[in-house]
């Protein structure tokens, strides 16, 4: 992205936290000039498309200001926003659920997030009846707050951004499940292995509803049988959690490769489905090993009918919020 670009970019989400208001000066060049490290010709260039794209609006001999935006007007479409749809991915099995709930009757109108960064974009998205937000990311806040401000029913898919009305699944309470099943299999000693990096608290969640199960079923913790690591990672960590002496007798794997964990356990002298069982946060296809694996089936379809019905309900309902977690099925 272009320093215009970018300049374009930060002054719109300046807007939309409400940092900047409908009818405030905007900032001066010299603060973009010195902010971008560009020319003042960059700033005047970036400043005048958003004065074509009515964003802003220029008064000679006063400055430049926030334009004062039109009244909101109403459209029947419901839109749906969400990254580039691609066959057999979340966000498009979730789009599938969604469009099955509401029906052809209804009419939708799909944007993409990178759509939404053009204002006539993201104006004509504001100008539905409604919006669904499927997996936004940290940088598509601004386009919710401001629906949230503008009192636009909007509901968020697989996220749980606790201001707006969301349907995501319940982290947490999956993994409990997960642990619960296992120890109803006479699974006592139970390792975790999980990734840390996310962008959201997902990961702490679903750590959270294993040790919450240990202390639930007055199981001991210990430290050598969790393991938070990337992928790269993952060997190294498997063999120090088989070569200590005390193995586990079941492992619970959160986006980890499995077939790692299942190489290095049989080395140990485990046999999964006998001595050792594997649960793991991802759906597992039927029949994908010779033996059995603990898996939860994928909500993703649900999520989208839940949220149709979300939606359903805020139209009717101006002003409430409603929160909706999904707990996944256990698969074996």
């Amino acid at each position: 992205m272009g320093k215009r670009e970018k300049i374009k970019e930060y002054i719109q989400d300046e807007i939309r936290l409400a940092r900047l208001k409908s009818g405030d000066r905007i900032y001066s060049r010299a603060v973009f000039m010195d902010k971008f490290q560009c020319a003042r010709a960059t700033v005047d260039k970036a400043i005048g498309d958003l004065i074509s794209g009515k964003v802003l609006s220029a008064e000679k001999g006063s400055g430049t200001f926030v334009a004062t935006p039109k009244k909101r007007t109403q459209a029947k479409n419901i839109a749906v926003v969400s990254p580039e749809l691609t066959p057999n991915t979340m966000p498009q099995e979730i789009v599938q659920g969604f469009m099955e709930a509401v029906g052809p009757e209804t009419s939708i109108r799909f944007f993409t997030y990178n759509e939404l960064r053009h204002p006539k974009s993201w104006e004509a998205c504001k100008a539905q009846r409604g919006i669904v937000f499927v997996m936004p990311d940290m940088q598509h806040g601004p386009f919710i707050l401001e629906a949230r401000s503008l009192c636009i029913p909007h509901v968020i898919a697989y996220r749980d951004i606790p201001e707006s009305s969301f349907v995501s699944i319940d982290n947490t309470g999956a993994v409990m499940a997960l642990v619960d099943h296992l120890i109803s299999e006479g699974r006592r000693n139970i390792a975790y292995v999980g990734i840390p990096e996310s962008r959201y608290h997902f990961p702490e969640l679903r750590y959270i509803g294993y040790l919450t199960s240990l202390l639930k079923h007055k199981l001991a913790y210990n430290k050598n049988w969790c393991a938070f690591k990337g992928r790269q990672e993952l060997s190294v960590t498997l063999n120090g959690l088989f070569g200590n002496g005390q193995c586990p007798d079941a492992i619970i794997a959160v986006s980890m490769p499995l077939g790692e964990i299942i190489r290095v356990a049989q080395k140990a002298g485990r046999k999964v489905g006998r001595n050792f069982s594997i649960a793991t946060f991802d759906e597992v296809a039927s029949g994908a090993y010779p033996f059995p694996v603990l898996s939860l089936r994928g909500i993703q379809r649900e999520v989208g009918r839940e949220s149709a019905a979300v939606l359903t309900r805020l139209f009717e309902t101006q002003g409430k919020i409603v929160h909706k977690y999904i707990t996944p099925e256990i698969k074996t």
